[in-house]
């Protein structure tokens, strides 16, 4: 990771008050949280880093190249709070220069490679804007139908979830679609988070794995022990 660059800056945010999976940052998966795998990512591959938690996050042990562990206020612990919001705090906390990488690796997402982390530093290098966001497959939206929900909550009518508003028949002429993976986002410190254009890097389905149901971390954990099975 040594160049002439900055060296880039991991933001690592987690915080207690998750409702699908209760502190799920901090409970042990596959005998490591996924707040610490994404600090084992961050230190592997020498990123300086800056930790965001709320007050009631339980303390984990601190690692070397933790420039910052950083409590971040009441008011920026809510439900509502905005990521834009939480990352602002953090980089008001700590300079760098405005060519600066900054790089957000959520623990939500613990199958999180750290070759991606490195893929994503190397589209944004020749960039002079916008940000690298992860995606992963997702069904195509000329496949997506929406139920319209009435007052009394009962399913209505469905209706199509497209741009164009065409139900497309054959699979073959489906648009590919891609969702958000939160394996990591990168952008310039000189701009804002979630800056366009918006630049993807793919991530492999087996590679993904976000934590918002108990279901998903069931998943995560099959995946983990597979994954370690593979590397003995």
């Amino acid at each position: 990771m040594m160049s002439n660059h900055p060296r880039p800056l991991a933001i690592i945010t987690a915080r207690t008050g998750s409702k699908g999976i209760p502190l799920k940052s901090f409970r042990a998966l596959g005998g490591r949280s996924p707040f610490m795998r994404a600090l084992d990512c961050a230190t592997q591959l020498a990123l300086d880093v800056v930790v965001s938690v709320d007050s009631k996050a339980p303390r984990q042990p601190v690692a070397a190249g933790v420039a910052l562990w950083l409590t971040r206020p009441t008011a920026l612990a809510q439900d509502e709070t905005t990521m834009a919001a939480v990352i602002a705090h953090v980089l008001g906390a700590v300079s760098g220069p405005p060519d600066q990488i900054i790089l957000l690796l959520q623990p939500t997402q613990p199958l999180r490679d750290p070759r991606y982390v490195i893929q994503a530093i190397g589209l944004l290098r020749p960039l002079t804007s916008g940000t690298i966001i992860s995606v992963t497959a997702a069904p195509s939206p000329d496949k997506l139908l929406r139920m319209i929900s009435t007052r009394d909550r009962d399913h209505g009518p469905l209706r199509l979830e497209s741009w164009e508003d065409v139900l497309v028949e054959r699979r073959q002429d489906a648009t590919p679609a891609y969702q958000r993976d939160g394996t990591v986002y990168a952008w310039r410190r000189g701009q804002p988070f979630m800056g366009q254009p918006w630049v993807p890097l793919i991530v492999l389905p087996e590679h993904t794995c976000q934590l918002d149901t108990e279901d998903d971390w069931r998943e995560a954990e099959r995946r983990l022990v597979q994954q370690n099975h593979h590397d003995l």
